[in-house]
């Protein structure tokens, strides 16, 4: 797994996962779930995104992208922002490229 250097990341991703702690709430925004439902992108793959990166690189204010394989070819990235007691899933946009259009075999 690739990390991006940054304050704490792997802390933000597993405070939002609720396989690491179960009193974390999800949370997903209406702009969020139009565009899981645009793309047909199911809950459980975000959470998993969220949960368990590939790639974690900072976003603009203070949220993260978090970035999953979800085929050969394409990648999941997840917006998301810590807010203490609740993750809050932000957007959701389906990639063939990872951060700096390169690709990943």
């Amino acid at each position: 797994r690739t990390q991006a250097p940054a304050l704490g990341l792997t802390d933000i991703a597993a405070t939002c996962s609720t396989r690491y702690n179960a009193s974390v709430e999800v949370y997903f925004t209406r702009h969020a779930r139009n565009r899981m439902r645009f793309y047909n992108v199911a809950e459980e793959s975000v959470r998993a995104a969220v949960a368990d990166p590939e790639l974690l690189t900072p976003g603009t204010f203070e949220s993260e992208h978090a970035w999953r394989r979800v085929g050969e070819d394409r990648w999941l990235r997840v917006t998301f922002k810590n807010e203490g007691t609740r993750c809050v899933v932000i957007t959701v946009t389906p990639k063939r490229k990872l951060p700096g259009g390169r690709h990943e075999n």
